[in-house]
């Protein structure tokens, strides 16, 4: 019954924010949102089913080390908000890429949508077949149902309430669904912490004790290690500007207030959310472990399962209501604004780049049902390939496909106007930077036992500019001579 109500709301908020639609209602919500609704909404879609089952479960194995990331997350958060901001909103554009094609050419532009849909797409998917996964495993498998079927329902159901409102109704359910994955998990440790039989200096002392210090440290200082502080903190820095502020999907909501300011204002409050969010997560994942050595249960294979077995094992049936509707908010708030940014990039940056121009509602609409469709088949695909942790997975893969995003920005603020390349020399560029990036990275653990964690993003750009510098200076015709601009540019 509380799911039926659950879904039910969400059609409704889509019903009455399509009653009235303009042809920027889909991409840029109008312009019209409010910087807090943006600011609450976009905790779903930051968290999603990642952080709400991966992160508790990967306690076991690196405690509270994911904190460092989530301070260098400030830091990336401030530099978005002065820097990308601003320029975005000056291009007048719904889609962020356009900037590469005023600067470096329509190949850059190309090349920067498409790094965005490979990027989102195996992102979305991930974490879509995390939630999905635990969904089946909880509540579809015992009644025989296909776990391709679950994740159709799921997939349709979103297409339902975004396929005409896009951003406009997304505004809302996102806000939504942030507030329902945020009661999920405050219930989620207000149930363990009695279950725990906790008082508040009983789990201070939990933390500080000696015994458990592997599972609530927060910093590393051994420069050989993955974790270390330095390395951690520094990544969120990059991870916040390249898959945030490059990215489509986060930045078309901040393009949606009506000001600058405003937006600014969101992606500052947004950030110190996080903080006291993300603390929360990993006491939750503390509070999972203790738990299950409570109970005697092994802690799973697969990290990600250790929050639905103590559900299983603990909660009462309130709980597990609140913890199935934070998971499908979670499950929903990372596919529903992809579906929509997908589709806004692929229609601004790719067709036009073409010089093809169908009708904004039909193609918009026909584009939606596709990256739909095409989700549901990487995430069936994701299905038959079992990872012991769905947020490494997600960040792996993102340090390869954010990286050319961000070696593109970084010759488009740096070196505009001198790199007269096609898409063909872009994607040489950026395959050559990818196979010396894996060569190093065999190399340092080789010599020196250096493991490279989400540094990878970081020296793949260094490769990818430095390979476009190169290709730049043998292929081009004329040095002085600016790269085609779009006609549309502003």
């Amino acid at each position: 019954m509380g799911i039926a109500i659950y879904f039910s709301l969400l059609l409704a908020v889509s019903y009455v924010t399509t009653r009235k639609l303009s042809k920027d209602s889909y991409a840029l919500a109008d312009k019209k949102s409010h910087w807090l609704v943006i600011a609450i909404g976009m905790i779903g879609d930051s968290l999603s089913g990642i952080s709400f089952l991966s992160v508790p479960g990967r306690v076991t194995d690196i405690g509270f080390s994911y904190f460092q990331m989530v301070l260098g997350y400030l830091v990336g958060y401030a530099i978005v908000a002065r820097v990308l901001i601003p320029h975005y909103y000056r291009t007048g554009s719904p889609s962020i890429y356009r900037s590469l094609g005023v600067g470096l050419g329509s190949g850059a532009e190309i090349l920067g949508s498409l790094s965005f849909i490979l990027s989102r797409t195996l992102g979305a998917a991930v974490r879509l077949f995390l939630s999905i996964t635990v969904l089946n495993e909880m509540f579809f498998k015992d009644l025989g149902v296909n776990f391709v079927i679950v994740a159709a329902l799921v997939l349709g159901f979103i297409l339902l309430y975004t396929v005409r409102g896009g951003m406009k109704t997304l505004i809302w359910t996102d806000v939504f669904q942030s507030i329902m994955l945020v009661v999920g998990l405050i219930a989620s440790v207000c149930v363990l912490y009695q279950f725990l039989e906790f008082t508040p200096s009983t789990l201070w002392d939990a933390y500080q004790n000696p015994n458990y210090f592997k599972f609530t440290q927060v910093f590393s200082w051994d420069p050989k290690a993955s974790g270390h502080f330095l390395k951690e903190f520094i990544s969120g820095i990059f991870i916040v500007i390249v898959m945030t502020g490059l990215d489509q999907n986060i930045m078309q909501k901040c393009l949606t207030c009506e000001s600058v300011s405003d937006a600014k204002k969101n992606l500052t409050y947004f950030s110190f959310l996080l903080l006291p969010i993300n603390w929360i997560i990993l006491t939750l994942g503390f509070m999972l472990v203790l738990s299950s050595q409570k109970l005697g249960i092994a802690i799973p294979e697969s990290r990600d399962q250790l929050f639905p077995t103590i559900v299983n094992s603990v909660f009462p049936k309130w709980a597990v209501l609140l913890f199935l509707m934070g998971l499908i908010a979670s499950t929903l708030s990372s596919a529903d604004a992809v579906l929509t940014t997908l589709t806004t990039s692929f229609k601004e940056d790719i067709l036009k780049s073409f010089k093809t121009k169908p009708r904004w509602t039909e193609s918009t609409k026909l584009l939606h049902v596709c990256f739909t469709v095409l989700l549901l088949v990487v995430v069936s695909l994701l299905h038959a390939v079992p990872t012991k942790s769905a947020v490494h997975l997600v960040f792996a893969l993102a340090s390869y496909t954010y990286a050319p995003l961000l070696g593109l920005f970084i010759l488009r603020w740096t070196k505009s106007g001198t790199y007269a390349l096609s898409l063909y020399w872009y994607l040489a560029s950026a395959i050559v930077a990818a196979t010396l990036t894996r060569l190093t990275e065999n190399l340092a653990f080789e010599m020196y036992g250096y493991k490279f964690n989400y540094e990878t993003l970081i020296v793949y750009a260094i490769f990818f500019i430095a390979c476009a510098q190169i290709a730049s200076f043998v292929w081009r015709r004329d040095s002085r001579k600016l790269p085609p601009k779009r006609a549309d540019a502003v």
